[in-house]
């Protein structure tokens, strides 16, 4: 069914259902939606602030656009990643690409096969003051991300300890029609870190009662103080 809908925008398609015994049928055109899952700000000192609800299509391009649309170099970076629970992996690696000079994001390993390296496009911002924000619904995606910007140095992490979601599961259909889930791989950052269960524990610790915004000033306040230390030359 998704695939037939799936098509390029505005072209039609033809969808035929039943309701309540009633055939009914739409002529549909197809157009492409904004996820909305990405919202950016500026702060009067030139820090952008980029608040990711989750990894969906179109993610990466939009905090790309985000951190290079600016008039002039920004003040830092905070990458907020509180409550994302994940999302598309390719998205995840594109939003890590966008802080990396390439290399690895994650690798995945799937019983009975070789483990997939997981690969940053090159070419990223590596100058610019970089924290991310994480909290205890930060999960799968979201984590990965935080573990390898973390991870090859290039991000301070700050918040609370994330939700620890490292493996892929898949449905097993049992002879009855029931089904379970079954654990079939799971994710490693680069340093060879598995996740599941353990989660992040951040480079700067907010307790995680405290209000969300003492946490967004805690971590905006490390973004200024990495920016204070660039040369002159390189600060916006």
């Amino acid at each position: 069914m998704a695939a037939a809908l799936r098509g390029r925008p505005a072209t039609g398609v033809g969808l035929a259902v039943r309701r309540d015994g009633v055939p009914l049928r739409f002529a549909l055109v197809r157009t492409a939606m904004a996820s909305h899952d990405v919202s950016a700000s500026l702060t009067a000192d030139g820090v952008v602030v980029i608040r990711i609800a989750a990894f969906t299509r179109g993610v990466g391009r939009e905090v790309r656009a985000a951190v290079t649309g600016r008039p002039r170099r920004p003040g830092g970076v905070l990458l907020d990643l509180r409550a994302n629970p994940g999302g598309l992996l390719d998205e995840a690696v594109d939003t890590a690409s966008v802080f990396l000079p390439g290399g690895l994001v994650a690798t995945f390993e799937r019983a009975g096969t070789p483990p997939e390296r997981l690969m940053a496009d090159p070419g990223g911002d590596t100058a610019v003051p970089l924290v991310v924000l994480v909290d205890g619904g930060t999960a799968s995606a979201a984590e990965i991300v935080a573990g390898s910007l973390g991870d090859r140095d290039r991000a301070v992490i700050v918040g609370s300890r994330t939700f620890g979601k490292g493996s892929v599961q898949e449905p097993l259909r049992l002879a009855d029609g029931s089904a379970i889930e079954v654990t079939v791989g799971r994710y490693r950052t680069p340093s060879g870190r598995n996740l599941d269960g353990s989660g992040i524990d951040p480079d700067v610790a907010v307790n995680a009662n405290r209000p969300p915004r003492e946490a967004e000033r805690r971590a905006l306040t490390v973004v200024r103080g990495l920016s204070a230390t660039l040369p002159k030359k390189d600060r916006g």
